[in-house]
């Protein structure tokens, strides 16, 4: 533990999360004595760290690792609680985990963790990158039939609709009359979209058009 204490320091705040001192850093923080309750958070986060990083390198076995130890000291504070008083974190974590299960083939893994996720889930949005995962593994699994289905479903939870058979009156609409009449200019100077709720819906978009 104070070997792992020590790296960190060395690495600092700042950067601990870009160089691979930290993996190392977080192996021998693992290996040490286990967290006090206070810590735990700490901990779950630095484990976190290590595994996105890990991801980065594509080291997805390594990666699964961390996030198992991660989801142990989660177990060890109490999972309900932890949910309240840690949200954004754990839900972070288990998109994480789920990513990394994925692309390990860990099915089966994956779909646990999901439910565990959608089971602390505060809305539908906060379901959605998990939801892209599984279409995502589907595309790649020979299932593009069961990923379209699913995408479709998905955006249908975000109170969106698409036609089975979108007809001429789709592109007729009021926006897509206004949209052509725009110089390129015009619509590259357009504003980035920023509402959640749209962005969600155009990332499912866009695997609805690569499995149609």
């Amino acid at each position: 533990t104070n070997i792992g204490r020590s790296i960190l320091e060395v690495v600092g705040v700042d950067k601990k999360d870009e160089t691979d001192l930290l993996l190392l850093a977080v192996e021998q923080l693992n290996v040490g004595t286990s967290p006090s309750t206070e810590s735990v958070v700490e901990h779950v986060r630095l484990n976190r760290s290590a595994a996105r990083l890990a991801v980065k390198k594509r080291a997805f076995c390594c990666a699964s690792w961390y996030l198992e130890v991660a989801q142990g000291y989660v177990a060890q504070a109490g999972n309900a609680p932890l949910w309240k008083k840690d949200y954004e974190l754990l839900m972070d974590l288990h998109q994480l985990a789920v990513w990394v299960a994925y692309s390990r083939n860990k099915e089966s893994a994956a779909k646990k963790l999901s439910a565990e996720c959608f089971a602390h889930a505060r809305s539908t949005l906060d379901k959605v990158d998990i939801r892209l995962r599984e279409i995502e593994y589907q595309s790649v699994s020979g299932k593009s039939s069961e990923g379209l289905e699913k995408a479709l479903h998905v955006l249908e939870e975000l109170d969106e609709k698409l036609p089975r058979k979108p007809g001429k009156g789709l592109l007729d609409s009021v926006q897509s009359k206004k949209v052509k009449k725009m110089s390129d200019g015009a619509l590259l100077g357009l504003s980035p979209m920023s509402d959640p709720d749209k962005l969600a819906c155009m990332k499912v978009l866009s695997w609805i058009v690569a499995l149609a």
